[in-house]
């Protein structure tokens, strides 16, 4: 009975031993991710730096995005990531909204609210998000922005649908009138 009972100690042993090299094996990986982290973000601001240095365009505040005005905040927020090919705080996604003309004013706290609406898209798997130098920073995900192209696709084919019916219930129409006017 003792050698089973030390054969299963060794194993707890073990296993006990693997958990805990495991565990620190994690910690330097996620010490390492944070530095890196750090390092994509400090060149993404120095290449957003840069960039009006060799673009004729004129530097402006936020991602501008036309024809947001009329979605809820969450969709024009998705719109505002979408675009971002970089990580961006809430208050930078604020003032994407404020350069879309987006009506903030609708909102009592707006950086809030967008906070609000980030966390949600994260929980929701839309969003990843990236602590760093004591921020939070934000940047749509491949399958977020793969999700929002093909539902724009599906609503490009709905109203293109919608507008053939439009045309074909106008031809009924028009020539209902010009039956009347032989009649």
């Amino acid at each position: 009975m003792s050698t089973r009972k030390n054969y299963w100690q060794k194993v707890l042993d073990t296993a006990r031993q693997q958990l805990q090299e495991m565990r620190t094996e994690r910690d330097e990986r996620e010490a390492e991710l944070n530095e890196l982290n750090t390092e994509i973000l400090q060149l993404e601001r120095l290449l957003e730096s840069l960039s009006p240095f060799t673009s004729e365009e004129p530097l402006t505040a936020g991602i501008h995005v036309q024809n947001i005005s009329h979605l809820e905040l969450a969709d024009a927020i998705r719109a505002i990531l979408t675009i971002s090919e970089l990580y961006v705080t809430p208050r930078m996604v604020r003032d994407s909204l404020k350069a879309s003309d987006y009506d903030l004013d609708q909102h009592t706290n707006p950086l809030a609210s967008v906070h609000s609406v980030l966390k949600r898209l994260v929980e929701s798997g839309e969003v990843e998000q990236m602590d760093a130098k004591g921020k939070t920073y934000y940047r749509a995900t491949k399958i977020g922005k793969l999700e929002r192209a093909m539902r724009n696709q599906e609503n490009a084919a709905a109203y293109d649908a919608a507008q053939q019916a439009a045309a074909k219930a106008v031809q009924k129409i028009s020539g209902l009138g010009s039956l009347r006017k032989r009649s």
